[in-house]
């Protein structure tokens, strides 16, 4: 498995880490040129997220890498690795639905140790050949496109503007 690229962010344990990290996935994928990919990743992330910071308590490091397919994974400082048992939570649960939603939205997705705790990632498939974000595949760099009023959109940050964002809030 080879890495072609791989960014991560560093978080606090609090749950505005959850809208942190969706945000940072968003304009990887984005700036990868990989939008069919971000509802998804955001969805899934959000919830790893969220969990790390409910059930570990310690900081995080949210990667995301580009594979054979976006490979994001949430690693904390916490060493105990539970295997997650994907339950039905009760119709009226406020809680419990956040690996079933992960695993709806994912190719793959796991728990596995790390040298300082454990981490849990999903992996989402690229889009095919023939989709509009296959040109992604050539990782080229974004240009100054603009949308109809003019304006650039944030998918047109770089990899290094990605990584000095990734510094500041880590």
């Amino acid at each position: 498995m080879t890495v072609r690229s791989a960014l991560a962010i560093s978080l606090p344990c609090d749950l505005a880490s959850v809208t942190v990290g969706r945000h940072f996935v968003r304009d990887v994928l984005n700036a990868w040129h990989l939008p069919r990919l971000v509802d998804d990743a955001q969805l899934a992330t959000s919830e790893l997220v969220a969990n790390a910071v409910r059930h570990a308590g310690t900081g995080l490091v949210l990667s995301v890498s580009l594979e054979e397919g976006v490979v994001i994974a949430i690693e904390d400082s916490r060493p105990e690795i539970r295997h997650p048992v994907l339950v039905g939570p009760g119709s009226m649960a406020e809680s419990g639905r956040g690996l079933h939603i992960v695993a709806a939205v994912s190719s793959d997705w796991g728990i596995r140790a790390t040298p300082t705790g454990k981490a849990v990632w999903f992996a989402l498939a690229l889009p095919d050949s023939a989709s509009p974000d296959a040109e992604m595949l050539q990782l080229r760099r974004p240009g100054p496109s603009r949308d109809a009023r003019g304006i650039g959109p944030r998918a047109n940050l770089r990899s290094e503007d990605l990584r000095d964002q990734a510094g500041r809030l880590g």
